[in-house]
C-alpha cells in the first residue's frame, strides 16, 4: 500500500441523502433544491479504530464532516488535537491551496464522517450549482474560524511553539484567501446581476416596440381588408347603375318600373351591404362583442346567385343546386355573403378569358370530405355541411396553391388584385368554426369548399 496517499481500509460507503446533510448543523440552512446537488457529489463512510483517514503529506482531494466517534490529528509523532463533535470538519488543505495535507488523521474509535467531493463541484458550470458554491465557501470559512480558536487553545507540551505558529500562520492565511474568494464571487454576481438587469430593460424595450409594429401591421391589415369589401360592395353599385342607365339610354319611349327596378334593388342590396360592413367595424373600435346567431345557409347563398346571374358575363353559364337535410349554421348573414361573394367574384375573374360554367353547390358531406376533415383536426362529433365554388378557368398551380391564404399573396397582374380577398375569406371562416379546402389544376379550374358545422340541435350524431 502506497503511504502518501489517502489510506481508507476496511470501509462502509454508501450516497448521502438530503436527512443526512441536514443532520450536519451547518447544512441545515440550505435550500433542499442545494442539497440535492450536494448530495450527488457527497458519500457517508464507516472507519474502524486506528485506521488512517487522510495521511501527512497525501492529496486528499476531498473534504470530511464527522459524524459521530472521534479522529485524531498528528504531526509526525506529535498528537496535535482530537475532534468529536459532530459537524467537526477537517482535509481542507487541499482544497484550498492544491497542497499536500500538513497532518495525518486516523479514527481513534468507530467512526462516521460526511466525505464532500468539493473540487467536482467547484468544476460545476451549470448555473444551477453557483448558489451553493457560495454557501459552501462561506460555511467553510466559518468553520476554519473555528479550527483556528481550537488550534490557539492546545495546550503547551511536547508541542514546539514554531510548529503551533505555522498551523496558526496556514490557518489565517486561508481564512482571509477564502474571504477574498467570497468578495470577489459576490462582486462578479452584482456585475452580472447589472448586465441582466440591463439586458431585461433592453428586452422590454424591444418588446414594446414589436407590439407597436404587430399592432400598426394588423391595423394596416384590417384597414386594406376593409377597403377590399367596400370596393366589391362600389363595384355591384357601379356595374347595376351602369346597366340602369345603358336602359334608359337604349329605350326611346317611356320605361315601366318593372324595367329598371332589378337594377335599383340591386343597389339597394350592395348599399345595404355596405352599411353592415361599417356598423361591423364600429362595434370592433368599440370593443362590441359580436352576438352569435345562426343563419339558413340555402336562402342566403340563392339570394345572391340569383344577383350573380344578372350580371354574369355572356360567356360564362351559372349551375346551382343543393340538396342537404338541414342548412342552419352559425354565423350571420353578412360574413357569409362575404365568403361567398370572394369565391364567386374570384371564379369569375378566371374565366374571364376563356369562359366557362360556375358550379355552386350546397350538399351533405362524402367519405372524401371526411377524411379531409380529420386531418385538419375537426371534431367529427359534429355534423358539417359543405358549399363549394367551382370554375373552369386558368387554374392555380402548386407553388402558388401553397400561399393562396397570405395577406397580399397574388397572382393577378399589378393594379387587378390587392391579395387580401382569400385572406380575409380565411379569417372569416376561422371566426365561424368553419374549414376551407381548395383544389385546383392549370388550364382545368378551381373549387373552393366550406365546411360550415351545423348547429347542435339539429347535429344528427
Amino acid at each position: 500500500m502506497n503511504k502518501k496517499s489517502i489510506a481508507l481500509h476496511q470501509v462502509v460507503k454508501k450516497s448521502a441523502s438530503i436527512e443526512k446533510l441536514k443532520s450536519i448543523g451547518k447544512f441545515t440552512h440550505l435550500p433542499d433544491e442545494q442539497l440535492e446537488l450536494l448530495s450527488r457529489f457527497s458519500e457517508v463512510r464507516k472507519v474502524f479504530p486506528q485506521q488512517v483517514i487522510i495521511e501527512e503529506n497525501a492529496f486528499s482531494r476531498q473534504s470530511f464532516f464527522l459524524i459521530s466517534g472521534s479522529v485524531g490529528f498528528y504531526m509526525g509523532n506529535d498528537h496535535l488535537i482530537d475532534l468529536s463533535r459532530k459537524g467537526d470538519f477537517f482535509g481542507e488543505t487541499d482544497m484550498l491551496f492544491y497542497k499536500r495535507s500538513v497532518v495525518t488523521v486516523k479514527a481513534k474509535s468507530h467512526v462516521e464522517i460526511l466525505v464532500i467531493d468539493i473540487h467536482k463541484i467547484l468544476g460545476q458550470q451549470n448555473v444551477n450549482y453557483q448558489s451553493l458554491i457560495h454557501n459552501l465557501f462561506i460555511i467553510i470559512s466559518m468553520l476554519l474560524t473555528e479550527k483556528k480558536e481550537l488550534v490557539s487553545k492546545i495546550s503547551e507540551g511536547n508541542i514546539e511553539a514554531d510548529k503551533l505558529e505555522r498551523m496558526n500562520s496556514r490557518l489565517t492565511a486561508k481564512i482571509n484567501a477564502l474571504k477574498l474568494s467570497i468578495s470577489q464571487r459576490d462582486k462578479q454576481n452584482n456585475f452580472h446581476k447589472s448586465r441582466i438587469e440591463e439586458d431585461t430593460l433592453k428586452i422590454r424595450e424591444y418588446q414594446k416596440m414589436l407590439s407597436q409594429q404587430n399592432n400598426l401591421a394588423s391595423l394596416g391589415l384590417m384597414v386594406a381588408g376593409i377597403v377590399h369589401d367596400i370596393n366589391n360592395f362600389m363595384s355591384a353599385i357601379m356595374g347595376y347603375a351602369d346597366l340602369a342607365l345603358v336602359q334608359l339610354e337604349t329605350k326611346t319611349k317611356f320605361i315601366s318600373s318593372n324595367e329598371i327596378r332589378p337594377y335599383m334593388d340591386e343597389i339597394l342590396l350592395a348599399s345595404e351591404r355596405a352599411i353592415t360592413l361599417t356598423k361591423k367595424l364600429l362595434s370592433f373600435i368599440r370593443n362590441e362583442p359580436e352576438p352569435t346567431s345562426i343563419v339558413n345557409l340555402i336562402p342566403v347563398i340563392d339570394k345572391e346567385v340569383t344577383s350573380i346571374a344578372k350580371r354574369l358575363p355572356r360567356n360564362m353559364s351559372l349551375n346551382f343546386h343543393s340538396q342537404c337535410e338541414t342548412d342552419l349554421v352559425t354565423g350571420d348573414e353578412a360574413q357569409i355573403l362575404q365568403i361567398f361573394q370572394n369565391l364567386s367574384n374570384n371564379a369569375i375573374y378566371a374565366m374571364k378569358d376563356t369562359g366557362g360554367c360556375l358550379s355552386i353547390a350546397i350538399e351533405m358531406l362524402d367519405e372524401k370530405d371526411r377524411t379531409y376533415l380529420l386531418h385538419t383536426g375537426a371534431t367529427m362529433d359534429a355534423t358539417y355541411i359543405k358549399l363549394m365554388v367551382q370554375d373552369d378557368g386558368a387554374g392555380i398551380s402548386s407553388k402558388s396553391l401553397v400561399n393562396v391564404f397570405k395577406p397580399f399573396y397574388t397572382t393577378k397582374p399589378a393594379g387587378e388584385g390587392t391579395g387580401l380577398g382569400l385572406s380575409i375569406l380565411k379569417g372569416v371562416v376561422n371566426k365561424i368554426g368553419a374549414f376551407i379546402h381548395v383544389e385546383s389544376q392549370l388550364n382545368i379550374g378551381s373549387t373552393f369548399t366550406i365546411y360550415f358545422p351545423v348547429r347542435p340541435e339539429f347535429n344528427s350524431k
